[in-house]
């Protein structure tokens, strides 16, 4: 979405518009967690970036 009406909400606490979708690539970004069933720990946890103008991260 377009960086500048999100922005606006977190400095003032309010709203005033509609978020609008933003032009351009998009980027996908996530987190892969691999869970221990017996303690349900986390044992590994890997970063997942795709698209976009970012560098592409994967597990």
């Amino acid at each position: 979405m377009k960086k500048e009406e999100p922005l606006r909400r977190f400095v003032t606490g309010m709203s005033r518009g509609r978020f609008e979708p933003a032009s351009g690539e998009a980027t996908l970004s996530g987190v892969f967690v691999v869970t221990d069933d017996r303690t349900g720990k986390a044992t590994e946890v890997a970063m997942i970036r795709d698209g976009g103008r970012l560098e592409s991260s994967s597990p």
